[in-house]
């Protein structure tokens, strides 16, 4: 999608997840313009504040790492942009 097709518009990507991530972060990045006139909103919706890294579940399994180092505040993963909502 170009940018000239996403002004004005609102946009709300529901999951918080790696796919929702990459693709609110790629929409702010390709979209920069549009967001800093505030002629678009790009909003995610996620179950909580905190991202968790899946993949790293097989190194607690083998207790070769802590729980804590699997987890990231989702708004550090996130262009400052883009705006999240937990609910």
């Amino acid at each position: 999608m170009k940018e000239e097709e996403i002004l004005g518009r609102k946009v709300l990507i529901v999951g918080a997840g790696p796919g929702g991530c990459l693709t609110a972060n790629h929409l702010a990045r390709s979209a920069r313009n549009s967001l800093s006139k505030g002629q678009l909103e790009i909003t995610i919706l996620s179950s909580s504040p905190l991202h968790v890294y899946e993949a790293g579940f097989l190194f607690l399994a083998l207790d070769l790492k802590p729980p804590r180092s699997f987890t990231r505040e989702q708004a550090e993963l996130l262009d400052p942009a883009v705006k999240l909502v937990c609910d």
